[in-house]
């Protein structure tokens, strides 16, 4: 008997009927887990991770709707991070759904074989081929060599569009940010330099280092972008495994051969990555630009500060009359402000260079990105959305979207118990944040309840992590919501 956890999109009706399909089918040999059988309470999320972590098999169902939740890709970035060895297998669904993945997705899930379901005359086809996984073979669609690769670093697909990335915007529409202009330039420039672009979870940094990369490549630079969030747990292990994977990485972007193993036997890890490093650059012809995104996973390695002392030394290789790095752009993206969490501050790379900062919109730019995506909102009603969602550029999109498509209507009299209703635009999103709390510990967990319903400060460390994560703004002597809708919707967060 096999444990198997079903992740799906709740409150959309072809989801939830294959969901509960595969349950009735399973359940009567195997342990099936579904959240619907969850009782709602403090328990719920700490629930999910612990059925998601003891789960044999994930039974991954991929709609239209369920590719853009963000609690299916909290899910699939869970099981990335469990080791290998203890990993459950996933198994995707497609759901009348024959699309394109959304990156990060594509680069988790395009190596894997899938199953398509299309309508119920499909439902015997789909339990045939569910109960073939189970048993271990081969699924009929998809690709079968890719799915055999044992490759531990999930990739970014070569190109990566407005379609792979979730934009902060709707269709074309976008919405500049102060000083983007200046960024664009200097990318293009034949001067080498770093840059930290920093921003919480759901601000756009995605879609300003599609533009940013965009620049670069038109400009004839070769650009190489290394997601961090796509390192499972083995390469995050230590500073040896850390820098093999980001230098197979680079090699086979720049399609040069990856160092052998042996190469990390001699010692001096960092030190040889960054030769490593040094010759590709040189091997590449042209000039180079690498984009780390997502650095701040590189916190949970050991070694982490000899892996940014590296990227320091890096920076400071440029003084050199002869350095390959005076041909290297090096482009640091993270979700928090890290030179306030790395060591010794003459050995981060986070307070050299330039910094580009993402933050929420203001209530002009509501307003402009109402009009770009053709809704003729009055002022009181952009001014009572920034109220609300504070300039969440996310969230301001999905309200904006739901209010023309009729989901959600949007004036000056909205109340933020609207948007917690279970069936609001914002449901999967902050079911999203319960999950994401739970990475919390208990202590963590009462300070931060602590903080908003006293005005208690929180240790910088913590509120840094809160911060990063999009969740509170402020200093961590004063920490507040991001926004209205956040501080409803925490202050009835339990454990």
């Amino acid at each position: 008997m096999s444990k198997i956890f079903i992740s799906y999109k709740r409150d959309r009706e072809l989801d939830e009927l294959v969901a509960r399909t595969l349950y009735d089918e399973f359940s009567k040999e195997h342990e099936v887990f579904i959240d619907q059988r969850i009782a709602p309470g403090a328990t719920w999320a700490r629930r999910l991770e612990e059925e998601l972590r003891a789960s044999d098999f994930v039974f991954l169902l991929l709609s239209a709707d369920s590719v853009l939740s963000d609690m299916v890709r909290g899910e699939i970035e869970l099981v990335r991070s469990i080791k290998a060895s203890e990993r459950p297998t996933i198994i995707p669904i497609r759901v009348a759904f024959m699309g394109e993945f959304p990156y990060p997705l594509n680069a988790f899930l395009n190596p894997l074989q899938w199953v398509l379901w299309s309508g119920e005359e499909d439902t015997p086809e789909l339990l045939h081929q569910v109960r073939t996984a189970l048993a271990g073979h081969d699924l009929e669609f998809g690709d079968k060599a890719a799915a055999a690769s044992t490759s531990s670093v999930a990739r970014i697909p070569k190109t990566v569009t407005k379609e792979h990335s979730q934009a902060v915007v709707d269709e074309d529409f976008y919405v500049e940010r102060p000083g983007e202009a200046q960024r664009l330039a200097a990318i293009r420039d034949e001067r080498a330099d770093t840059l930290h672009v920093v921003g919480p979870r759901h601000m756009g940094k995605t879609r300003f280092i599609d533009r940013l990369t965009g620049a670069a490549e038109e400009a004839g630079k070769t650009v190489v972008r290394i997601d961090f969030k796509l390192f499972d747990a083995e390469s995050l292990a230590d500073l040896r495994s850390l820098c093999g994977a980001l230098c197979d990485w680079l090699a086979e972007d720049l399609e040069l051969d990856v160092p052998d193993p042996s190469y990390w036997d001699r010692g001096l890890v960092a030190r040889r990555c960054l030769k490593f490093m040094s010759k590709s650059v040189k091997a590449a012809g042209s000039h180079v630009v690498l984009v780390l995104d997502e650095i701040e996973r590189v916190l949970q390695t050991e070694g982490k500060n000899d892996f940014f002392g590296m990227l320091r030394a890096l920076h400071e290789e440029r003084k050199q009359p002869r350095s390959a790095f005076k041909q290297l752009d090096l482009v640091l993206v993270a979700t928090m402000n890290l030179h306030r969490a790395t060591g010794d501050a003459h050995q981060s790379p986070f307070n050299v260079g330039e910094r580009f900062e993402l933050v929420d919109f203001d209530g002009e730019q509501v307003r402009v990105l109402a009009k770009g995506m053709g809704l003729h909102l009055n002022q009181p009603s952009c001014n009572r959305l920034h109220a609300l969602l504070g300039g969440h550029p996310l969230l301001t999109q999905r309200a904006l979207v739901a209010h023309r498509n009729g989901a959600l209507e949007v004036d000056a009299d909205m109340a933020v118990d609207e948007l917690l209703q279970s069936r609001s635009p914002f449901a999967d999103h902050l079911r999203w944040c319960s999950f994401s709390l739970k990475q919390l510990s208990d202590s963590e967990f009462n300070a931060f309840r602590g903080s908003l319903k006293h005005g208690r400060s929180l240790d910088p460390e913590l509120f840094w992590r809160l911060e990063g994560a999009g969740f509170l703004r402020g200093t961590y002597k004063q920490p507040v919501p991001r926004c209205e809708l956040y501080a409803a919707f925490f202050s009835s967060e339990t454990r």
